[in-house]
């Protein structure tokens, strides 16, 4: 029995092909987990763009009041107009919906059920490939858009530039020579903005 063990331990033969099976092994299953990365990540940008243009297309009716109707048909959830192939697509539960943003600068008329942006949010279940050998059937995602109604000038700010003409960035200084060379104002607050 000794003498067996002293010979297995001894006889090099066939673990080059033990060791080409092992990295095989772990190249397929790397290339079959980039595969279903990869057709996740083209889920979300498919999903994205969708939800993009549902929120582009009823922000453009926000004053005509067909916003939410608008964004729901443009959505890949309810028509073909951005159908998504390979995606069961729903939209999440109380969207699309309305809001009211004050730096916009374009007002929201009165009303609860009024704004002057619309915020969309779509979500799907993905198809996996190769993840349904451990179990992982599915991936579920979801794409968030907000687009706004045009039309609005935006808010003036008050903008201050500040000129250093001493050295103090590219050379040390004394703390007196400093302290004697302030720096200027440029473009003082209340005048007009860049």
């Amino acid at each position: 029995m000794k003498a067996l063990l002293l010979k297995l331990c001894k006889n090099r033969r066939g673990s080059v092909a033990i060791m080409t099976a092992g990295i095989l092994t772990g190249a397929a299953g790397l290339t079959a987990l980039s595969v279903d990365v990869a057709n996740v990540a083209r889920a979300q940008r498919q999903l994205q763009n969708t939800a993009d243009l549902a929120a582009m297309a009823g922000a453009a009716n926000i004053t005509a009041g067909t916003a939410i109707a608008t964004a729901n048909s443009y959505s890949a959830a309810a028509s073909d107009k951005n159908a998504s192939t390979g995606l069961t697509v729903t939209m999440a539960s109380g969207y699309p919906m309305l809001k009211c943003f004050t730096s916009t600068g374009v007002p929201c008329s009165g009303g609860s059920s009024s704004g002057n942006a619309i915020v969309v949010q779509q979500q799907a279940t993905v198809p996996l490939y190769f993840a349904p050998i451990f179990g992982i059937n599915t991936a579920s995602i979801s794409a968030t858009s907000t687009a706004g109604a045009g039309g609005g000038k935006p808010n003036a700010l008050d903008v201050m530039i500040i000129l250093d003409t001493t050295a103090s960035m590219n050379s040390p200084d004394s703390p007196a020579r400093s302290a004697m060379q302030p720096a200027r104002i440029v473009l003082s607050p209340g005048s007009a903005p860049c």
